[in-house]
């Protein structure tokens, strides 16, 4: 019988750690990668310059207006129900070239209340959005 020296013997690391970290981190970047990515809403944040002669808009060209207070919202100056402000903002999108929407929330508006708004805008076919604040008391 002979007897195995400890010298003979191999020492191999144990791979079994490693490769579940790689996949935990493989999994989880997968897994974010589509949050990274998404764009969401894009915001151009511009400022108005003031000019001295001020020319009447053409009605075609004038973009489309959406104020919205605590308890109604206003098509062009126009009390609408939420329920029918995605037909009537149709209604006036299509006979339009330019396809811009300009939301005009009161202060005391909730964000979830502004944010229905504009994907309402955007399901009846706005091309462009625009917040505008109203100035005066914050």
């Amino acid at each position: 019988m002979q007897r195995k020296n400890h010298n003979d013997m191999k020492i191999t690391p144990n791979l079994t750690p490693l490769t579940d970290a790689a996949l935990t981190l493989i999994v989880v970047f997968l897994i974010t990668m589509p949050a990274l990515l998404w764009t969401g809403i894009k915001i151009n944040a511009t400022r108005a310059i003031r000019s001295e002669s001020v020319e009447a808009p053409k009605p075609d060209l004038q973009p489309v207006s959406i104020s919205i207070t605590k308890q109604k919202v206003y098509l062009n100056g126009k009390e609408v129900d939420m329920k029918n402000l995605k037909w009537n903002l149709l209604e006036k999108l299509a006979k339009r070239k330019a396809r811009t929407v300009i939301i005009i929330p009161d202060a005391n508006v909730l964000l979830d209340q502004v944010v229905k708004v504009l994907d309402i805008a955007k399901q009846a076919g706005a091309d462009k959005l625009a917040l505008l604040r109203k100035r005066g008391k914050r």
